[in-house]
């Protein structure tokens, strides 16, 4: 219901949907958006990167942003909706769960209420739809994120690393998968990476103080209950937060679920913040971590594999797949190609190394 009222009031508006990876509006839900015409949709899943060319959202400024849930996962929109708001953008923040999810405290108005009822009644309330050069603008900057992305996993060829993971994870889950993004860099890649795609999948993820303690636990859990109903379960973290949790590995016995960690060597995520340039930058923040995953899966009886290129990645979690139960996966990334390949991503889309 709740899809349905997004895709409602976002026809009624003709105004876009900057869906985030934890939305549930990216997979599955995409296909409400499916009719005859040619580049009708409102859904967009390159918000977080178009964003950041500052021609366009200086041309495409907005009046007025309507928020629903929680506060964003990218960086780059939450300083984007912070530069709106200072431009004098009314923040409009539907929340119906009885929250305040508003860290920047810049809720014009505050909307309390059934989210997909409120919805709906705003879509019955449309006078009349923006100017048609407005989405216009949006889905031309949308394809050109988008053909970006696929660009840069082409060009990275058979090289790992996270655009690659997420893109081929995606297209191995079955339909009606459950998906746990992991915090740091996990749910931030699969903002970046996951795109949009009629096959319905369930997107989770732990965000409130976005720590990286329990995220085995988490992923089990969801599969647990995934399991009960005959679901297929994956998740994708990063391997700081599989040395926090390993011992979780206890609960995936008989578990229909896939374990991706991304070996980065340590807490890349700090390699886009300015600790990076702090002399105590390796030992402080990025804490690599002398952990063998095929031990740690090892002693809980969990498969395992080691890939360290697309194609023997992509063989993995076939196999996963495939053979059905718990399955641990470790994909290998050099770090130092892979921020290099995220920055060459935001500077084609923006010229900007941000």
């Amino acid at each position: 219901d709740y899809a349905r009222a997004v895709a409602a009031l976002a026809r009624a508006l003709d105004c876009p949907v900057l869906a985030e990876p934890l939305s549930g509006l990216r997979h599955g839900a995409a296909g409400l958006e499916a009719d005859s015409r040619p580049n009708s949709h409102h859904f967009l899943a390159h918000g977080e990167a178009l964003v950041r060319d500052a021609a366009f959202v200086t041309a495409q400024a907005p009046a007025w942003i309507l928020r629903c849930g929680d506060a964003q996962v990218s960086r780059s929109l939450q300083t984007w909706l912070s530069q709106c708001l200072d431009q004098g953008t009314e923040l409009l923040l539907l929340e119906g769960e009885g929250r305040w999810p508003d860290p920047e405290r810049g809720t014009t108005l505050l909307l309390r209420g059934d989210t997909a009822a409120t919805l709906a009644a705003l879509a019955q309330a449309v006078a009349a739809k923006a100017p048609p050069a407005w989405m216009q603008a949006w889905r031309a900057a949308e394809q050109r994120a988008g053909d970006l992305a696929r660009a840069t996993l082409d060009a990275a060829g058979d090289d790992l690393w996270e655009g690659a993971v997420v893109a081929d994870l995606l297209a191995a889950l079955p339909a009606e998968s459950r998906l746990f993004w992991g915090n740091s860099m996990a749910v931030r890649d699969g903002d970046s990476f996951s795109g949009l795609s009629a096959k319905p999948l369930e997107e989770h993820g732990n965000r409130g103080c976005s720590g990286i303690d329990g995220q085995l636990s988490t992923a089990l859990g969801l599969a647990a209950a995934g399991s009960a109903e005959g679901r297929y379960s994956a998740a994708l973290l990063g391997d700081l937060a599989a040395h926090h949790d390993l011992n979780a590995l206890a609960a995936a016995r008989e578990l229909d679920c896939l374990l991706v960690v991304v070996n980065n060597g340590g807490g890349g995520i700090f390699e886009y913040l300015p600790a990076r340039a702090l002399p105590e930058y390796e030992t402080g923040w990025l804490t690599p971590v002398p952990l063998v995953l095929a031990h740690g899966a090892a002693a809980y009886g969990v498969p395992y594999r080691r890939a360290a290129s697309r194609a023997e990645f992509q063989a993995a979690i076939a196999e996963a797949v495939a053979t059905g139960g718990p399955w641990l996966v470790e994909a290998v990334v050099e770090r130092s190609e892979s921020v290099a390949r995220h920055r060459a991503y935001w500077q084609a889309v923006s010229g900007s190394e941000s």
